[in-house]
């Protein structure tokens, strides 16, 4: 059986779970990026997946921070706030 070794991936932290990678992002999401379609962890079942994925996360990333400078600065809908204040544990 062939011992699968788990890659580096800068801006990840990657282990090995039961046959599966799973790589967990180093820097936090802002809202507005996880609103969009950036996640925190990904999993894959080759080195290859795991990059690719992880790669395609990173720049959409850089891509949703980009949008989010150029957005005007607007108090966030009230869903939002609500939303932001749940995940802190102040509802």
């Amino acid at each position: 059986m062939q011992v699968k070794r788990v890659p580096r991936i800068a801006g990840w932290s990657v282990a090995l779970e039961d046959q599966t990678y799973v790589a967990t992002r180093a820097d936090v999401l802002t809202d507005y990026q996880r609103q969009w379609g950036a996640v925190s962890e990904v999993e894959a079942r080759t080195d290859v997946e795991l990059w690719v994925l992880c790669d395609a996360q990173t720049r959409l990333a850089e891509r949703l921070t980009l949008a989010e400078a150029a957005r005007p600065r607007i108090t966030p809908h009230p869903k939002i706030l609500a939303r932001r204040a749940s995940q802190d544990g102040r509802s």
